[in-house]
């Protein structure tokens, strides 16, 4: 009894300090993997930006992931270009990882460090990135996923609806400015007065905005979907 009683207060007090003192990560673009215990970033005015591990400095460039206690990162260099170090923060970990724009300095130290109204942080809502295990990032959206995604039917079914609701997006653009340069062509050559045509041509191009929820949900349900694959066990996507 004497025994089982101190495991379990060494397991309680390993727990502790794995929780409190967790293990740090990088991937460089090399595919080369580092542990660690402290990792920060660092941005001097003057030099490039690092991060540091541990004491050891490696370029901001070079680091395609990295994990530290207040979550998984990515780079978004290979999408956006490394002249200003650009990170975002996994939402979603599965089949495909679901990233969100971040400001890598909020979360790249001991504590987070946000603006006044909270600038910087990630809020799970919205998610502009993805990859699948521990690919590269790529760009949300139809023409990426559907190649992605394309060995789930559930999923491509949400990607059409995904492109439907920009064809009629679309659609519904075209045909209030088609309105709206009428309106305006018959105007020509004389002051232009607003009228009930104009204000129309506005209104049903301005109802096309209220197809961007939809379309954002098609995105999220198409991910779910192929994260809900029943013969998929997740594996990679980092730590």
């Amino acid at each position: 009894m004497r025994n089982l009683t101190f495991l379990l207060t060494l397991l309680s007090i390993s727990a502790y300090a794995q929780k409190s003192n967790p293990r740090s990560y990088i991937q460089l673009m090399s595919g080369e993997s580092i542990e660690g215990k402290e990792l920060i970033f660092v941005a001097p005015s003057q030099n490039e930006p690092v991060f540091r591990l541990d004491g050891i400095s490696y370029p901001a460039k070079e680091v395609e992931f990295f994990k530290n206690m207040h979550g998984y990162f990515a780079n978004l260099g290979r999408i956006e270009g490394f002249d200003k170090p650009s990170f975002a923060m996994r939402i979603d970990k599965g089949r495909t990882n679901l990233y969100q724009r971040i400001d890598v300095g909020v979360y790249a130290g001991a504590e987070l460090m946000p603006g006044t109204n909270g600038e910087g942080l990630s809020d799970g809502t919205s998610f502009q990135f993805y990859n699948v295990g521990d690919e590269p990032l790529r760009k949300v959206g139809y023409s990426n996923m559907k190649v992605d995604l394309a060995d789930n039917l559930g999923a491509t079914a949400h990607l059409k609806d995904y492109r439907k609701f920009r064809f009629l997006q679309l659609g519904l653009i075209g045909s209030g400015a088609g309105v709206l340069a009428s309106s305006l062509a018959v105007q020509a050559g004389q002051p232009v007065q607003f009228n009930p045509m104009m204000l129309l041509g506005l209104l049903v191009s301005g109802s096309s905005l209220l197809l961007e929820a939809p379309k954002d949900d098609a995105l999220w349900l198409a991910a779910d979907e192929y994260n809900r694959d029943r013969g998929y066990v997740a594996v990679g996507g980092g730590y």
